[in-house]
């Protein structure tokens, strides 16, 4: 998409944008066409650094509203905001069910409640405090939510794969000391 000063016009040559975190929903044009120039320039920026998050997209709906949502399951919220405190490094988040109803009991805008053990109290109380600043809106939360769950699905598959790797290693180490020295009793 291209912000230009009378609205927002498609932009063909870049559509479909796979790989870019942020997607906007082409029925959003009238939406986002009512929303200021600095919160267009604030979206194109969130989509720019958020060009290499591999778990999660913020989607744009129809109604200009950011959706936080995992690429790869049903998963995704809107309405974000801090349920509590935090407790040491834990977080506990107050979001409506926006994702696929493939819970029973989960309808489309139902509150959902989802507990965040980030790598510190201190990184919970820094997240806690940007879904809490008096100018924090929808999409800046939206913003803070979908990086931090990026870092956290990151950080877990890097100690997949660190643990993979080390049982690599282990698994080499072994079979290189069995040619060496093994023999059959």
């Amino acid at each position: 998409m291209n912000i230009s000063p009378i609205g927002i016009t498609p932009n063909y040559k870049s559509q479909p944008q796979f790989g870019m975190a942020l997607k906007i929903d082409p029925k959003a044009r009238e939406a986002l066409s009512k929303k200021s120039s600095a919160y267009l320039n604030r979206l194109a920026k969130i989509g720019k650094d958020m060009k290499e998050y591999k778990h999660i997209d913020i989607l744009i709906n129809e109604n200009g509203n950011p959706i936080v949502k995992y690429k790869y399951n049903a998963g995704a919220y809107s309405n974000i905001e801090p349920a509590r405190m935090p407790f040491d490094a834990w977080i506990n988040i107050k979001t409506n069910w926006q994702g696929e109803n493939v819970y029973t009991n989960v309808s489309k805008g139902d509150v959902m409640y989802q507990d965040l053990n980030l790598a510190s109290k201190e990184d919970a109380l820094k997240f806690y405090n940007e879904l809490t600043k008096s100018d924090a809106d929808e999409l800046s939360r939206a913003e803070a939510y979908a990086k931090v769950l990026e870092n956290l699905k990151e950080a877990a598959r890097l100690k997949k794969e660190n643990l993979t790797n080390a049982y690599n290693k282990k698994t080499e180490e072994v079979r290189n000391l069995l040619n060496e020295f093994g023999e059959v009793m």
